[in-house]
């Protein structure tokens, strides 16, 4: 009892001063590391555009911590971005992860039965079981227009262009692309790729 009386004791001494950087990590053991925001996330597109050479996934995850547009600050959260990059992050390998469910999610962005939301607290849509958004979202991702990549067919199936698993920033490959201010399906795939040496963006998604 007198233990616990103590740690009440250290975290309203700690309350009244100006370290709340040190009380946050007595609160959540690990600091942000350590939080997830659950089954309610938000989904921001990178200010930044960048050309088909991300780094990979883990690159391209970087990228979406590090952008002007981060909605908990550059370098704050837990943020990763939502595209096809091989082996290494997947949504589906059926129409829909119609087979397979959420077993055919390789290191995915999405959670399921989760709701997502604009950074201005604009309700996006509800995912499925199956952790992709199946119906028609409530609003588009942005207001503003731009080229996102994806790699994803209308299906969350790998559309066959990725930058070489975003590695690539070649002319001669290509990336399949979204828009960010169009209703599904063009807000994954709009029919249409980019060479890899073009600019675009990047869907990021809270962890």
């Amino acid at each position: 009892m007198l233990r616990k009386v103590t740690a009440l004791a250290m975290v309203a001494q700690f309350s009244a001063c100006t370290n709340i950087g040190l009380l946050e990590q007595l609160e959540t053991p690990g600091g942000e590391a350590g939080k997830t925001c659950g089954t309610n996330c938000r989904f921001f597109v990178t200010q930044n555009q960048h050309s088909g050479a991300l780094g990979g996934a883990a690159g391209a995850d970087q990228l979406c911590l590090n952008d002007p547009s981060n909605p908990s600050g550059p370098g704050r959260g837990r943020w990763k971005a939502m595209l096809s990059a091989g082996a290494e992050r997947q949504a589906c390998t059926t129409n829909g992860c119609g087979t397979g469910g959420i077993g055919e999610n390789i290191n995915w962005v999405l959670r399921p039965l989760a709701s997502y939301r604009r950074p201005d607290g604009t309700f996006i849509g509800s995912t499925s079981e199956r952790a992709i958004f199946q119906t028609m979202l409530s609003a588009t991702v942005s207001t503003v227009a731009a080229d996102v990549w994806t790699g994803f067919n209308q299906d969350w199936v790998f559309q066959g262009n990725n930058c070489s698993n975003w590695t690539s920033a070649s002319g001669g490959v290509s990336g399949a692309r979204g828009q960010a201010n169009s209703m599904p399906p063009a807000t994954i795939d709009t029919g249409a790729v980019l060479s890899c040496n073009s600019g675009a963006s990047l869907y990021c998604i809270e962890q």
